[in-house]
C-alpha cells in the first residue's frame, strides 16, 4: 500500500494513539484506515516523523518519542510499551507514494 497523507490523530478508548491514513490512488474518504502509531513507526518512519513535527501536539510528540525510543532499544516497533497493537492482522508495509 502507498500512503498519500496523513490526515489527522486520534487517541483512541484504549489509550493508543492511531492515525488517519488517506492512500494514495484512492480519493475515497470512507476507505481512509485508522493505523496504530507504532506500525507507521515501522513502516514510514520518516513521513510519521514530519506528520508529528508539523502537528506538535505535546501528546503526540510524547507518544511518538517513546515508540521510537522503545523500538530502537528492541528492534521492533511493535512492542511499544503503551501502545498495543490492535489490528493483529494488518501489514504493516506502508511506502510513501511519489
Amino acid at each position: 500500500f502507498l500512503v498519500d497523507h496523513l490526515v489527522e490523530w486520534s487517541i483512541n478508548t484504549d489509550g493508543e494513539v492511531d492515525v488517519l491514513v488517506q492512500w494514495q490512488g484512492n480519493d475515497d474518504e470512507e476507505l481512509r484506515t485508522w493505523e496504530p502509531l507504532e506500525q507507521l513507526v515501522a513502516g514510514i518512519p520518516v513521513l510519521i516523523e514530519q506528520y508529528v513535527k508539523s502537528d506538535g501536539h505535546h501528546q503526540l510528540v510524547d507518544v511518538h518519542r517513546k515508540c521510537v525510543s522503545e523500538a530502537a532499544r528492541q528492534k521492533d516497533a511493535r512492542s511499544c510499551k503503551g501502545v498495543r497493537r490492535r489490528h493483529k492482522n494488518h501489514v504493516a508495509v506502508f511506502q510513501l507514494g511519489t
